[in-house]
């Protein structure tokens, strides 16, 4: 059975061409592959955007203020539960490489390591934040994650995390949230750069594959391409094409952003 590409241009009149079934299975899955990398790239600037919301909030958060450390605890998980997320997407669609590069973080990094377990933390035992505290010296604002309040439920921690935990606390009892958010977030921008590095080249052939199957129409407006077999399956070719050259520009992380690292 032959398959129809078709491009509208204004309705009634359309233009088509004709595909093997093959091709059309070669489309369909370009398209999906597509599809999940856009998502990929939502997944990671969702994140993006709330650690530096939060980091923005610290700035003007602090004693004194109504509802400080619900306020506190509230970004926080707001950027931990995209971290859980983005974890989980990648999971379900890159399963293999991003085994292998979740267990080289994991092991590398403590912040990556401290991040995975206080979403775990936070969700099911206490909130992190519990204390502020104010340097009159440098006129600056502290928010403090207490290791050993972390450590009362240690049994429910991962057995080797635990234990760094303790040995970390022999020399010094707190984490400071500002300081492990920047340096959280330095780790995830390389942590997904290796990801960008694996994927994104696969989806650009993909992409330039698709773009192929429209040479007879490359002076119309790509949005406007699909493939329809039938009135119920409709693969919107030209709308991924866009999206997917449209979140690209987006891979580079702004300057601006560039500040909130450390």
């Amino acid at each position: 059975m032959l398959n129809i590409l078709i491009k509208i241009l204004m309705e009634p009149e359309t233009k088509t061409i004709t595909i093997t079934d093959e091709q059309y299975a070669i489309i369909s899955h370009n398209v999906e592959y597509l599809k999940e990398t856009i998502s990929e790239v939502d997944y990671c600037l969702m994140l993006h955007e709330n650690i530096v919301a939060a980091i923005d909030d610290f700035k003007i958060n602090g004693a004194g203020i109504p509802n400080n450390f619900i306020r506190l605890n509230r970004y926080l998980m707001n950027w931990l539960n995209s971290f859980y997320a983005w974890i989980e997407y990648h999971e379900s669609h890159y399963n293999a490489l991003f085994g292998t590069l979740k267990s080289k973080y994991y092991d590398s990094y403590f912040q990556y390591r401290f991040a995975y377990e206080m979403r775990k933390y936070t969700t099911h035992h206490s909130l992190c934040i519990s204390r502020i505290t104010f340097d009159t010296l440098h006129e600056t604002t502290r928010y403090i994650i207490p290791i050993d309040k972390i450590l009362i439920y240690k049994k429910k921690l991962n057995s080797k995390f635990a234990k760094e935990l303790e040995e970390r606390c022999l020399i010094d009892e707190e984490i400071d949230l500002e300081d492990f958010t920047r340096r959280f977030f330095s780790v995830f921008e390389t942590f997904q750069s290796e990801i960008w590095d694996n994927i994104i080249p696969d989806a650009d052939k993909k992409f330039d594959e698709l773009l192929s199957y429209l040479e007879p129409f490359k002076d119309e407006t790509i949005t406007r391409y699909y493939i329809q077999e039938d009135d119920n399956n409709i693969i919107n070719i030209g709308l991924a094409l866009k999206l997917y050259k449209e979140k690209k520009q987006l891979l580079s992380l702004p300057d601006e952003y560039k500040s909130y690292l450390k």
